[in-house]
Protein backbone atom coordinates (compact mmCIF):
# COMPACT_ATOMS: atom_id res chain seq x y z
CA UNK A 1 0.00 0.00 0.00
CA UNK A 2 2.87 2.37 0.79
CA UNK A 3 4.88 1.35 -2.26
CA UNK A 4 6.03 4.43 -4.16
CA UNK A 5 5.12 6.88 -1.43
CA UNK A 6 7.58 9.46 -0.11
CA UNK A 7 6.71 11.46 2.97
CA UNK A 8 3.09 10.34 2.89
CA UNK A 9 2.33 11.61 -0.63
CA UNK A 10 1.86 9.27 -3.54
CA UNK A 11 4.13 9.67 -6.58
CA UNK A 12 6.79 11.84 -4.93
CA UNK A 13 9.56 10.51 -7.12
CA UNK A 14 13.30 10.47 -6.71
CA UNK A 15 13.88 14.22 -7.06
CA UNK A 16 11.19 14.95 -4.49
CA UNK A 17 12.81 12.47 -2.12
CA UNK A 18 16.23 14.06 -2.59
CA UNK A 19 14.89 17.55 -1.98
CA UNK A 20 12.64 16.82 0.98
CA UNK A 21 14.16 13.94 2.92
CA UNK A 22 17.67 14.47 4.34
CA UNK A 23 18.16 10.73 4.81
CA UNK A 24 17.50 10.15 1.12
CA UNK A 25 19.90 12.91 0.11
CA UNK A 26 22.66 11.77 2.47
CA UNK A 27 22.41 8.14 1.44
CA UNK A 28 22.48 9.17 -2.23
CA UNK A 29 25.60 11.29 -1.66
CA UNK A 30 27.28 8.45 0.26
CA UNK A 31 26.61 5.81 -2.37
CA UNK A 32 27.37 8.21 -5.23
CA UNK A 33 30.83 9.00 -3.85
CA UNK A 34 31.35 5.34 -2.95
CA UNK A 35 30.50 4.38 -6.54
CA UNK A 36 33.05 6.85 -7.91
CA UNK A 37 35.70 5.38 -5.61
CA UNK A 38 34.87 1.86 -6.76
CA UNK A 39 34.93 2.83 -10.44
CA UNK A 40 38.31 4.53 -10.20
CA UNK A 41 39.89 1.93 -7.91
CA UNK A 42 38.81 -0.89 -10.21
CA UNK A 43 40.99 0.56 -12.96
CA UNK A 44 44.16 0.88 -10.83
CA UNK A 45 45.42 -2.74 -11.20
CA UNK A 46 44.96 -2.67 -15.01
CA UNK A 47 47.43 0.16 -15.73
CA UNK A 48 50.10 -2.07 -17.33
CA UNK A 49 47.59 -3.70 -19.66
CA UNK A 50 45.96 -0.37 -20.51
CA UNK A 51 49.34 1.12 -21.42
CA UNK A 52 50.20 -1.88 -23.62
CA UNK A 53 46.80 -1.64 -25.34
CA UNK A 54 47.16 2.13 -25.68
CA UNK A 55 44.03 2.76 -23.59
CA UNK A 56 44.16 6.19 -21.97
CA UNK A 57 42.27 5.40 -18.77
CA UNK A 58 42.19 7.82 -15.84
CA UNK A 59 44.77 5.74 -13.95
CA UNK A 60 47.11 5.77 -16.95
CA UNK A 61 46.82 9.54 -17.41
CA UNK A 62 47.06 10.55 -13.75
CA UNK A 63 49.18 7.72 -12.42
CA UNK A 64 48.41 4.54 -10.55
CA UNK A 65 49.86 5.68 -7.22
CA UNK A 66 48.14 9.09 -7.29
CA UNK A 67 44.73 7.60 -8.07
CA UNK A 68 45.11 4.96 -5.38
CA UNK A 69 46.14 7.48 -2.71
CA UNK A 70 43.43 9.98 -3.70
CA UNK A 71 40.68 7.35 -3.61
CA UNK A 72 41.95 6.00 -0.30
CA UNK A 73 41.80 9.52 1.18
CA UNK A 74 38.35 10.13 -0.30
CA UNK A 75 37.03 6.86 1.11
CA UNK A 76 38.56 7.59 4.53
CA UNK A 77 37.00 11.07 4.52
CA UNK A 78 33.66 9.63 3.48
CA UNK A 79 33.68 7.12 6.33
CA UNK A 80 34.84 9.67 8.91
CA UNK A 81 32.27 12.26 7.82
CA UNK A 82 29.30 9.92 7.73
CA UNK A 83 30.47 8.00 10.80
CA UNK A 84 30.67 11.29 12.70
CA UNK A 85 27.22 12.19 11.46
CA UNK A 86 25.81 8.88 12.70
CA UNK A 87 27.47 9.34 16.09
CA UNK A 88 26.12 12.90 16.34
CA UNK A 89 22.64 11.68 15.42
CA UNK A 90 22.86 8.91 17.99
CA UNK A 91 24.00 11.34 20.69
CA UNK A 92 21.17 13.77 19.93
CA UNK A 93 18.47 11.10 19.63
CA UNK A 94 15.89 11.05 22.39
CA UNK A 95 16.17 8.15 24.78
CA UNK A 96 13.39 6.19 26.45
CA UNK A 97 13.75 5.13 30.07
Amino acid sequence: AAYGQVGGTAGGGVVSCLLTDPRCMLSSVFFGVFGIVIALMKDVPDVAGDELSNIRSFSVRVGQDRVFKAMRRLLFGLFVTFGGGFLRGAALAPTKF
